[in-house]
């Protein structure tokens, strides 16, 4: 079955949001997790750095695309912030596992199975999902400060739009918005 792999994970533009450094994380983490698949399929021997490599490398690139996608959320007032930030922290808790059973059971295919489940399942998933609404959000954002812009002749990127973050107690202080 010799050169029998393929990409698992293809990368095309549905998956783009549309905010270039998210996206470039994105098919980022595609590429890296392709390369980990084809070394364990073909030719068909999973080896343990191989697998501990994928697992400090997804530990990693949640740790800088979570706090990249996180203080984007942040600057643009995101409403659904919090309820984001839970799915990001639930992520993290699933690689913490996945770690803790490569440490206790080695390097099976159970646990290469739960690995490629984490990636389908969850993270493209949370692209399609949860990642589009940022994207449109954003898109909003930017529609905002370019018919402002029209309307007032300025440059849209000089436009500030301040928002109030729903999750913000009354009171609170705007937040600015430079996207």
């Amino acid at each position: 079955m010799k050169g029998e792999f393929s990409t698992i994970y293809e990368w095309n533009s549905n998956l783009e949001i549309g905010y270039p450094i998210i996206d470039a994380q994105h098919k980022g983490l595609f590429d890296t997790m392709n390369r980990f698949f084809s070394s364990c399929y073909y030719p068909y021997e999973m080896k343990r750095e191989d697998v501990e490599e994928a697992l400090l490398y997804l530990e990693q690139y949640t740790k800088e695309h979570f706090e990249t996608e996180e203080t984007i959320q942040i600057e643009s007032s995101y409403p659904e912030y919090n309820q984001h930030k839970r799915f990001h922290e639930e992520f993290k808790i699933m690689v913490r596992g996945l770690k803790s059973d490569l440490e206790r059971k080695g390097p099976t295919r159970e646990l290469l199975g739960q690995i490629e489940m984490a990636i389908a399942s969850w993270l493209v998933d949370h692209i399609e999902i949860e990642d589009m609404k940022i994207g449109r959000h954003l898109h909003r954002i930017n529609e905002i400060r370019e018919g402002l812009a029209r309307r007032s002749g300025v440059v849209a990127g000089d436009i500030a739009i301040s928002t109030r973050n729903d999750d913000e107690e009354a009171g609170d202080a705007e937040i600015p918005i430079h996207i």
